[in-house]
């Protein structure tokens, strides 16, 4: 039981900095420049 829940403690740190990543990241860079981001993904 012991290490189910450290496999879910890190994988819990895994996730929120991910989403942290996600936030100010990813997000940050397509409000800046949307339409620069949509030329590049059309075929």
């Amino acid at each position: 039981m012991g290490s189910i829940s450290k496999i879910a403690g890190i994988s819990y740190i895994i996730i929120f900095f991910t989403a942290i990543f996600a936030n100010f990241f990813v997000l940050e860079s397509l409000t800046k420049t949307p339409l620069s981001f949509l030329s590049q993904t059309q075929c």
